[in-house]
């Protein structure tokens, strides 16, 4: 079971937690719709501390695997570029440090980790 998966298992099924139906209504949301949880990280973004973060609570939630996502458009350096889908074990990116691009051309890299659920 992914994360997610484990995280909303959690949540419905904790007697201490509001039900789905209970969200729901708070939100706003309608029956299938869906939302986006924005967490906050530390550090500023393009840090070697944000992405850092990012890696140990993918490697907590057991994503086994992180794929490099640049923004893809006009303002990606070659460097970033070039990186953007390649795919690696995420204790080896964490190990190696791969973000931010030490050759980014850009006042900070924008590029992120995507987690992948599987190997």
């Amino acid at each position: 079971m992914g994360f997610l998966s484990k995280f909303w298992k959690a949540l419905w099924t904790n007697p201490n937690s509001p039900k789905a139906d209970q969200l729901r209504e708070e939100w706003g949301l309608d029956e299938g719709e869906t939302i986006t949880i924005t967490l906050e990280e530390p550090g500023d973004p393009g840090s070697l501390e944000y992405h850092t973060s990012r890696l140990r609570d993918l490697i907590d939630a057991d994503i086994p695997r992180v794929m490099i996502l640049s923004q893809r458009d006009g303002d990606v350096c070659e460097a970033c570029a070039k990186a953007d889908g390649k795919s690696y074990s995420t204790k080896y990116a964490l190990r190696t440090k791969i973000l931010p691009h030490k050759d980014c051309t850009n006042d900070a890299c924008r590029c992120d980790y995507l987690g992948e659920l599987y190997d």
